[in-house]
């Protein structure tokens, strides 16, 4: 459904919801991780919880290494 690239301090998270028929893009200025969880899964969670919860975004993205 999503993927998700990241640099260090830039993300980009693209998703296709297909019961929306929606391309949705979510941009993001941080590299602050939530444990070990990038940002832009939590983001991609959050917002398909919302706009599609029969499709909620679960693509584990491992942290970049430091």
């Amino acid at each position: 459904m999503g993927a998700l690239r990241s640099l260090p301090g830039y993300e980009s998270l693209t998703m296709y919801l297909p019961s929306a028929e929606a391309t949705l893009v979510v941009l993001l200025n941080t590299d602050v991780l939530d444990g070990e969880v990038e940002p832009g899964t939590l983001f991609g969670d959050a917002i398909t919880r919302i706009v599609s919860p029969d499709q909620v975004y679960n693509l584990p993205v491992p942290p970049m290494p430091k």
